[in-house]
C-alpha cells in the first residue's frame, strides 16, 4: 500500500511513517519542513505540505491509497505574535476537516487520524478550553466526510493505552484459566454494568463502577451464590433509575 504521512518529520508521525515501512509498505512523509539530513526518515520520500495555507493536494496526492495524520497544531506551533486560541481553532477545526475533504476529493480512501485524548479525560473542560474544542471538532469534521469510498478512523490515546492494558490482562489471565473463543464474554458483561453505573466516557466513572460492580459481586458470591449475576443487574438498573447517564455523566443537549 501507498502511504502518506503528513506529520511524518514529528515524533508520532516519524514512528508510524518507519514502522509501516518495515511492514512492506511504500511510505511517503508530508510537511512543511523535510527531515533532518542522516535521519531514518531521510531515507523516505518527502512531499512538502502545509495544510494550514490551504495547500490542497490535487494530482500531488492521487498516486496514494491511504493517509496517516498526525499533525494536529497546539501551543507549540503557535507563530510568533499570533493569538493562540485564534491559531488552534483555524489550524484544526477549520483546516483540518478542509484538507481532509481535499484529500478525498484527490483519490485518498482511507485516513488515520492521530487524535487528542483530552476530550475523553477531562469532558468538563471541554466548554472552557479552545484547544480541546479545536480537537474535537477536528475529529467531528474527519466523521462528516465518512463513506464507503472514504474510510476514516481517529486514533486516540485512550484507545492506545485501553488496547495495551487488555492486551497485557489478557497475557496475564491466559495461564491461569482456559482460553476459548468465548473467553471474553463474561468480561464483556461485568463491563456493560461497570460503564453503565460510572457513565459512559467517564474515566472516574469507570473506576468507582468497577469497585462497586467488584465489591456487590464478592459479598453476593460470599451471601447469596444463587444471586450472583441478579445482583449486578439489579445494582446497575438502581442506580440508572436515579441517574440515567450514569453516576459521572450529566444529560447534554444534541447537536442534530
Amino acid at each position: 500500500m501507498n502511504i502518506l504521512i503528513v506529520g511524518g518529520t514529528g515524533m508520532i508521525g516519524g514512528h508510524a511513517a518507519l514502522h509501516l515501512r518495515t511492514k512492506g509498505h511504500q511510505v511517503t512523509v508530508a510537511g512543511r519542513h523535510p527531515p533532518a539530513a542522516g535521519t531514518p526518515l531521510a531515507e523516505l520520500d518527502f512531499l512538502r505540505v502545509d495544510f494550514i495555507a490551504d495547500d490542497p493536494p490535487n494530482d500531488r496526492f492521487r498516486k496514494f491509497d491511504a493517509m496517516v495524520f498526525a499533525a494536529g497544531n497546539d501551543i507549540r506551533h503557535v507563530p510568533k505574535g499570533a493569538s493562540y486560541y485564534e491559531h488552534v481553532h483555524y489550524a484544526n477545526a477549520v483546516a483540518q476537516p478542509r484538507f481532509f475533504a481535499a484529500a478525498r476529493d484527490a483519490g485518498i480512501r482511507q485516513l488515520v487520524n492521530i487524535g487528542s485524548f483530552y476530550p475523553h479525560v477531562a469532558p468538563k473542560l471541554m466548554a472552557n478550553n479552545p484547544y480541546m474544542r479545536s480537537r474535537q471538532a477536528a475529529h467531528e469534521g474527519m466523521c462528516a466526510l465518512m463513506s464507503d469510498r472514504f474510510r476514516v478512523i481517529s486514533i486516540d490515546a485512550p484507545f492506545v493505552i485501553g488496547a495495551v492494558l487488555g492486551a497485557l490482562a489478557g497475557a496475564i489471565m491466559a495461564p491461569k484459566i482456559a482460553v476459548t473463543l468465548g473467553i471474553g464474554v463474561e468480561v464483556i458483561v461485568l463491563a456493560f454494568a461497570v460503564v453503565a453505573i460510572g457513565g459512559m466516557g467517564s474515566i472516574q466513572g469507570a473506576l468507582v463502577g468497577a469497585l462497586i460492580v467488584g465489591i456487590c459481586r464478592a459479598a453476593a458470591v460470599h451471601l447469596v451464590p444463587q444471586v450472583e449475576l441478579f445482583v449486578i443487574y439489579g445494582v446497575m438498573a438502581l442506580v440508572l433509575l436515579i441517574r440515567p447517564y450514569g453516576l459521572f455523566v450529566r444529560a447534554q443537549p444534541r447537536k442534530i
